[in-house]
Parts: C-alpha cells; sequence; structure tokens
C-alpha cells in the first residue's frame, strides 16, 4: 500500500515504465551538456528486462505519442546498462548511481497474473526483491541489505502525466478507486422538509444529515431516495441535486430537458440522463469541460448529439457556432489506410455512431403524430451542415495547437486516450466552447491501457475537485436504455 511519506532520495528503486516514459532522463547514460550533473535518485535502480518488450510495441507509434518518440531512447539507454553489468553485474552512471536490469519475473500458477502488464512486471520485481530467494542481486560492501524499508518503487502518478513524482511505497498499484460524480443516498424523512420545501441543503447541512458521507465535489451529483412521496417515485427527477460551487449547496437541476427555440424537446429517462442534460445545459463560464463515464446504449451519442442539434443549431441565442468531433481514433493501433478519403473522411468513418444518432434527432425533430420524419430529408440536411464546416470531424493525431472557439466539441470513445493525449485534447478547446469527453472505461481496446489506467478516467480523477468541470456516470445496467438486448450485454459481458 502506499505510504503518504515521500522524500527525494531512496536506496534501491524500481522504476515503473511509466516513469521512465514521462523522465527518460533517469536513466541517461551520457548527458549531453558535459557539465550537467544531476542528483541520484537512489544508490540502485532494478529495471524489469520485460520493459524492453514494451519499449519496442510503443517505439512503432513513432511520431504519434510521447511514448513513441521516448521508448528508442530508453531501449538504447537499458541495452548500455546491460552492455556496462556484464562485468560486475550492474552499470555505473556519471553521477555515482547504479542500475540493474532483472529477469522477467513469471507466475504460471497465479490465475490473476498477467504476463504482458509491465504494471505487474514492476510489481513481480518489487516483490522478488523483497524476497528471500534473490539469487542475481549481489550489492556493494557497505549497502544496506533490500528490505521494505530500503526498496521503493519509482512510478509516475497514476492520475498525473507529465512529471515524475516520487513516491515511497511497497508495492506498485494503479487506484481502481474511479470518481463517479454522483451518490445515491437515503434522505431521513425529518430532514425532507429541507429539500421537499427549502429545495437545498447547505454543505453544514449535508455533514450533519449524512455524518458518515465524505464532503461533496463541486458539481457532485446527489440521487435522493425516501420512503415517503415525492422521493419514492419522481419522472421528472426533482430528487436529483447539483453541488453548486457557487453557493457551497447541493441545489435541484436547472435543467431536466433539452430545449431550443423550437416546441420540440428532448427529455431524460432515468437519473443518469438527467445528470447529463444538467452538465451540457449549464452555460459555458460555468461547465466548459463535463466527462460522461457510461456503458453502451446509455444515450451518451445520443444526448451529445441532441444538445449539438437543438442548442448548436436551433437556438439563436446559442455560443456554438459548429460542432466538433473527435472519434475513436484506431490510427494509434490499427490499420485505417483501407478507408476511403483523406484524414477528416477516415475520422468520420470513426464516428458512425455519432452520425446515427444526429440523423435520428433530426428525424425526431420533424415527427408529426408520433410518425418519426424522413430519414431522406434527416440526412440531406446532415450532409449540408458537413458540406457549410457546421459539423467537422478530425483524428486525434492533427489535433496539435488547434484552438477551437465557440464550438460544441465531442471527444467520444476517451477510454482508449493516453493521459497526455486527453491533456492535449481538452486543451483545445477555446473561448465559449463546450467539451464534453465521452466514453466506457469497461470498454478498453488499446492493448496499452487498462479500465482504470486511461485517459477519461485520468481526466475524471483530476478534475473532480475544480468548480468548472463536471462528470456524469450511468449506473449498469439500470440506465442503459437502448434494448433489452443491450441492458443484457451491458451486465453480463
Amino acid at each position: 500500500m502506499s505510504n503518504p511519506a515521500t522524500k527525494e532520495y531512496h536506496d534501491y528503486l524500481v522504476p515503473g515504465l511509466d516513469a521512465l516514459i514521462s523522465e527518460p532522463a533517469l536513466i541517461e547514460m551520457d548527458p549531453e551538456e558535459s557539465d550537467k550533473i544531476d542528483k541520484p535518485k537512489c544508490k540502485r535502480l532494478f529495471i524489469p528486462e520485460f520493459y524492453m518488450d514494451q519499449l519496442k510495441i510503443f517505439g512503432r507509434e513513432h511520431d504519434y505519442t510521447a511514448r513513441g518518440k521516448n521508448s528508442p531512447i530508453l531501449l538504447d539507454n537499458i541495452n548500455k546498462i546491460l552492455a556496462m553489468s556484464e562485468k560486475q553485474g550492474f552499470a555505473t552512471f556519471y553521477n555515482g548511481m547504479e542500475a540493474q536490469v532483472i529477469p522477467y519475473r513469471h507466475e504460471p500458477n497465479d490465475p490473476m497474473f498477467d504476463p504482458n502488464s509491465s504494471t505487474q512486471q514492476t510489481i513481480r520485481t518489487a516483490d522478488y526483491l523483497l524476497s528471500r530467494s534473490v539469487e542475481d542481486v549481489v550489492l556493494p560492501h557497505g549497502y544496506k541489505p533490500l528490505s521494505k524499508d530500503t526498496v521503493a518503487v519509482l512510478t509516475g502518478d497514476p492520475y498525473l502525466s507529465g512529471k515524475t513524482h516520487m513516491k515511497k511505497i511497497h508495492v506498485a498499484f494503479i487506484s481502481n478507486e474511479l470518481y463517479t460524480g454522483r451518490r445515491r443516498l437515503k434522505l431521513p424523512i425529518e430532514a425532507s422538509p429541507l429539500w421537499c420545501s427549502n429545495h437545498k441543503i447547505t454543505a453544514d447541512e449535508f455533514a450533519d444529515i449524512f455524518p458518515d458521507e465524505p464532503p461533496l465535489k463541486p458539481q457532485e451529483f446527489v440521487e435522493l431516495i425516501g420512503d415517503y412521496h415525492p422521493l419514492n417515485y419522481d419522472p421528472q427527477f426533482k430528487n436529483v441535486g447539483r453541488m453548486d460551487p457557487q453557493t457551497n449547496t447541493l441545489i435541484p437541476l436547472k435543467f431536466r430537458e433539452i430545449t431550443s427555440d423550437t416546441p420540440k424537446i428532448i427529455r431524460p429517462r432515468n437519473a443518469g440522463q438527467a445528470m447529463m442534460i444538467e452538465a451540457m445545459m449549464l452555460p459555458t463560464e460555468e461547465a466548459p469541460i463535463v466527462i460522461v463515464m457510461g456503458a453502451l446504449g446509455t444515450g451518451k451519442t445520443f444526448l451529445s448529439a441532441a444538445f449539438s442539434y437543438y442548442v448548436g443549431f436551433l437556438t439563436e441565442s446559442s455560443p456554438y457556432e459548429r460542432t466538433f468531433i473527435v472519434p475513436h481514433d484506431p490510427a494509434l493501433g490499427a490499420d485505417t489506410g483501407f478507408l476511403p478519403g483523406g484524414p477528416t473522411e477516415k475520422a468520420r468513418a470513426n464516428a458512425m455512431s455519432f452520425e446515427d444518432n444526429m440523423i435520428e434527432i433530426i428525424q425526431h425533430h420533424y415527427s408529426d403524430g408520433g410518425k418519426m420524419g424522413s430519414y431522406q430529408r434527416a440526412k440531406k440536411e446532415f450532409e449540408d451542415k458537413i458540406t457549410d464546416g457546421l459539423i467537422a470531424y478530425d483524428s486525434i493525431v492533427r489535433m496539435g495547437g488547434r484552438t477551437l472557439p465557440n464550438t460544441f466539441y465531442l471527444i467520444d470513445e476517451a477510454q482508449d486516450t493516453e493521459r497526455f493525449q486527453i491533456k492535449q485534447l481538452v486543451g483545445r478547446t477555446g473561448d465559449f466552447s463546450k467539451v464534453v469527453v465521452a466514453g466506457d472505461p469497461t470498454q478498453v481496446t488499446n492493448r496499452h491501457l487498462t479500465p482504470d489506467n486511461n485517459g477519461l478516467v485520468h481526466a475524471a480523477a483530476k478534475l473532480a475537485n475544480h468548480p468548472n468541470v463536471v462528470v456524469v456516470s450511468y449506473r449498469v445496467p439500470d440506465e442503459v436504455t437502448r434494448s433489452l438486448a443491450a441492458r443484457i450485454a451491458a451486465q453480463y459481458l
């Protein structure tokens, strides 16, 4: 488990692969500046040999990612360490720090062991050094023995890309605590007037009513339930509140539907959708960033398309001049060369879910007496908006340096982005724009990521306390609305 105490110098360190990628100079054998002498991080580094296989894979990304650029440098330095350590078993750096490469650790009898996980290799290496069966480590005379007090793991903060932070921990781990942005609490009947009559609960009152609950985060949602009317059944979702950061008070939702300058509206089907609508409908100065996590069929893309159409295109006073979509980008892990057209057309081909939902929204707008509007008409209107530049697409790798002002900006399938990518993508948001970062943490297809270590959950965790960021999540399978088949898939697959 982690130890909050940190220090700048350790006896022995096992660097996580994320730490090496974010700070490749850690194992820089020969600095370019001859007078540059960095303070050593430890007496000796223990580098899992398995990292070399992963770095070779990352190197295929070339200029697409930071890890693609740093991987050849790290591979070269690890090979230098191996070459230098042939005689004495370890290599010595210019600043006196030593390094040793530890062979691949395999656990054939452990059903939970993933032989392709660099994180587990870090854990196995640290465990091996703390075991009594260490065979290939010879420490010079005068060194302290390997123990839980001398062996540490150097890892980048699991929720922070960029500068590596030092942490003294006994076992490397990635937190599986996912910030969902919502709670469901039973409101005691004696406290019900605060909500049902006063329509607000202050932070101090919340602490008194729910003494075992941690304080609410800014913009966090609470679904209040009770054994009395009107909380036991509320089709208008008046039982859902949001922690308003301006007043530090839990207040009812301000927006329970997507509206425009036309009579047509989009209403939520469940509390999760009500929360997402509230987050998107809040003015950009209050909530320019919305992070949405939900399983397939919860309506993430549908509501995003509805907001884009009704608020972006059909509201005369809308601040949004266009809709911009960055879809799931398989260019980092799969071949897109077979797709027709240039980069923009290829990006559009990966965003068919948004297109399908937008066309359905347009059909809904032209519905009459329960009959959906013409598909052909909706399709033509959609294509016209693309031709006029009102709807645009681009891929992740082409987003560097761009700025998107006055834009409704959707980053879809964000669970397949890396931490540094989501930082870059959200950073493209310009003035008077709203960005929705949407995805399903359980549907990671990038084999270098995990459900609890990807750009989507990273953004949710790091931005949870910011008063201008709203995190929305859906309960599964309760809030899957697509179909019975989708609910079954979300629950059991």
